[in-house]
């Protein structure tokens, strides 16, 4: 199958309703994961199915997988992604975790299902293939159910599905909280909690059936995995934020940080890697033999017992190696200069050109590990990224994108919520965006000519939009000169023609493809010595009125007030009525413009800006458009961060303290930013019911005080909130 940009290199995956790949892009590089998908035959299925899609690109949380693209190919649909280099979470698992980077995975992945639910999406595929590792650690959640076609048969993973699912349950959020449970079962005891070969085992097991015993090191999640993977839904905790809550009490004292898992055996050399080298021959033995006094005795004791300790903990399933290098260094057993050797190795890293800036700035991190406060680190780790940054820009200015992209993935990767980064990223995709458009114009032009009239004014609006966007394109500027100079012939032979209506409209577009073009007087002076030149401006103006009158502003594209009040100016520059028309065409637009955003018809909004551009609006109303759209959804993003972060303020307790922090606050922020979102009122009437029962209590054992303080807030709050 071919698809345009991408070459499929492996095929990860496949199965019955989609297919996913890895592939690389052909212009701009990079690796990504490409779902590809049957195409609905139903007209209304199809397009339900890609507005959910677009629903989920919309959708930005650093714990959910990232749509990047969606098309159409083959009868086909896919579906792109970045592709992840870290591995998943069995691979993690192999290699050994401890049980605290455990806790932390799903901690990361509850507040990723949390947004996903938020949404009204649910995963429905939790398990640890689909739990992936960016390079520098952070959790992702891939291959949810929802990128699926809705004519596919729906599939289980046995043991990980809710059993209500193969009862022929819908998919609720619920599912994603026994999914994830079951998973965790499955990382500590190395088994699911119920296997099952077949959906229909999964109808006919038990609700009475109990978890398998996982041992005393796991016992403080007990509780916690009852109240997961429940069979009844109703018995299971409700929401992601209520997982994390109980999570978040597990451990809390700190008995975690010694106690790991691992999936495969423990290799000798693994054992090895914890104990001294034995550096010393039998002569150096035998000479050195009065000199092994009491504290050999007791360091070589000391040995022994932890080498045991950590035979014993093989055998128990514990594996966690930095802590018994760690009793040995305290024992006094070995030196450890693992402080000097680490910030030589990150300076000779940092010199050297072949290697990369995760590997440079992970060496850094290692110094700061021995000392947060070493300034040669500090001063490194900046110097990488200066570095990084000033070859990023230099590729820009070079047009070598493949090595643009490459700096930038790796700024990335380290700073990925960095406001500089996500400019350099915005940067490289216009950038691109705008090479590809030159090309393709280009590729065009050569094969249909700039006669053919169609193709001339698709290269004009192209080759104005790429210097709109690149305005050092020299290949734009001068594909620009030459329409100029096609359309400024095209113009002066209509006139010798008396086509006065065709000349102006050749003249407009060669003035749009260069105002400055010398011969532009010289053919405008012709059209305004042709006898029937003012017939023309007036008959134009006074369609200009009609179409006005019937709010033809900008639409249709080849007839509208706009277009008609741009070529009267070409012909007529200080047309009086035209000048008008266009400024009060620009406010009327600007009006609709605000409209449509403020019912949230982002849809309308874009194609009002996309039409102002081809009619050539004025820049400062465009300017004016785009800002205000950019600020829009900024707005109704960080809404949306402030009301989950007020939910977990709520949910722990926090409703009114801390001054700056709790979840009146944020919601009465998130309510300014985002006056539709009807989750803030209910969320802020919770907090008026929770205060209210709060002095209701204090009433009932006669804390008269604390009642009345809380009342007050609570009735302050409702008056404010104005609910």
């Amino acid at each position: 199958m071919a698809l345009s940009d991408y070459t499929l290199t492996t095929q990860l995956s496949s199965h019955s309703h989609h297919e996913v790949w890895r592939a690389s892009h052909d212009v701009r590089g990079g690796e990504y994961t490409i779902r590809l998908v049957p195409r609905p035959d139903n007209m209304q299925e199809r397009q339900a199915f890609l507005d959910r899609l677009q629903q989920l690109q919309s959708i930005r949380h650093l714990g959910l997988c990232e749509i990047s693209e969606v098309g159409e190919a083959d009868s086909r649909i896919y579906i792109v992604s970045p592709y992840y280099y870290g591995g998943d979470l069995a691979a993690a698992l192999a290699r050994g975790l401890s049980i605290a980077d455990v806790r932390h995975i799903i901690s990361e992945l509850c507040d990723a299902l949390h947004v996903l639910h938020m949404h009204g999406f649910v995963h429905g595929d939790v398990k640890p293939a689909n739990v992936v590792f960016e390079v520098t650690g952070r959790v992702v959640l891939i291959d949810g159910a929802y990128l699926d076609s809705p004519t596919a048969t729906r599939s289980f993973s046995p043991g990980y599905s809710a059993p209500e699912l193969a009862r022929g349950g819908s998919l609720q959020p619920a599912c994603d909280v026994f999914s994830l449970g079951a998973m965790i079962v499955r990382v500590l005891h190395g088994e699911l909690p119920w296997r099952a070969s077949t959906d229909q085992s999964i109808r006919t097991r038990g609700a009475s059936d109990s978890l398998p015993p996982l041992g005393p090191q796991y016992a403080m999640f007990s509780s916690f995995l009852e109240s997961t993977t429940a069979f009844d839904p109703a018995a299971r905790l409700s929401s992601m934020l209520q997982v994390k809550s109980a999570l978040n009490t597990i451990g809390a004292s700190g008995e975690l940080t010694t106690v790991a898992v691992k999936s495969d055996l423990i290799e000798t050399q693994e054992i090895r890697d914890v104990l001294p080298p034995l550096q010393m021959g039998e002569s150096a033995l035998g000479r050195n033999v009065e000199h092994f006094d009491r504290r050999s005795v007791v360091s070589w004791t000391a040995v022994a017992v932890i080498a045991l300790a950590g035979v014993v903990a093989v055998f128990n399933g514990l594996y966690h190696i930095s802590t018994v290098q760690r009793l040995l260094a305290d024992a006094g057993i070995f030196d450890n200069p693992a402080l000097v050797e680490a910030r030589l190795n990150a300076q000779g890293l940092s010199v050297d050109p072949m290697q990369n800036l995760q590997s440079i700035v992970a060496a850094y991190q290692v110094v700061l590990t021995f000392d947060p406060k070493d300034e040669s680190a500090i001063e490194g780790i900046a110097a990488a990224r200066t570095k990084w940054e000033r070859e990023f820009e230099m590729s820009l200015q070079l047009n070598d994108l493949a090595v643009a992209q490459n700096r930038l993935n790796e700024l990335r990767a380290i700073y990925p919520d960095d406001i500089k980064t996500l400019s350099m990223f915005d940067e490289l995709q216009v950038r691109r965006h705008a090479l590809r458009l030159t090309s393709d114009t280009v590729a065009l032009l050569n094969v249909s000519g700039p006669d053919d009239s169609a193709s001339a004014e698709m290269a004009l609006h192209a080759f104005r939009e790429v210097l709109r966007l690149y305005p050092a394109s020299a290949a734009a500027m001068g594909a620009l000169d030459d329409l100029a100079s096609h359309f400024t012939d095209l113009a002066a032979n209509e006139v010798e023609n008396e086509n006065i209506q065709a000349a102006m409209n050749a003249l407009n577009n060669a003035r749009l493809a260069n105002p400055a073009y010398q011969d532009l007087a010289v053919v405008r002076e012709k059209i305004q010595r042709a006898t029937t030149v003012r017939d023309e401006i007036e008959a134009r103006l006074a369609e200009a009125r009609i179409l006005r009158q019937t709010n033809k502003l900008i639409d249709p594209p080849d007839r509208n007030a706009a277009v008609l009040y741009h070529s009267v100016l070409t012909t007529d520059p200080d047309n009086t009525e035209a000048l008008n028309g266009l400024g009060e065409l620009s406010a009327l637009v600007v009006n609709q413009f605000h409209s449509h955003l403020e019912a949230r018809e982002f849809s309308a909004v874009r194609n009002l800006i996309d039409r102002a551009k081809t009619v050539g609006l004025y820049p400062a109303s465009l300017m004016h458009m785009e800002t205000a759209l950019d600020a829009e959804l900024a707005n109704i993003s960080e809404a949306a961060s402030l009301v989950v972060q007020a939910q977990q303020q709520l949910t722990d307790g926090f409703i009114t303290e801390p001054a700056d922090r709790n979840a009146v606050t944020l919601l009465l922020n998130a309510r300014k930013l985002d006056a539709t979102n009807s989750h803030i009122n209910e969320l802020l009437a919770q907090c008026v019911n929770r205060l209210a029962a709060v002095a209701a209590d204090a009433n009932t054992y006669g804390l008269d005080d604390v009642a009345a303080t809380y009342a007050s807030l609570a009735a302050q709050l409702e008056a404010d909130a104005g609910i």
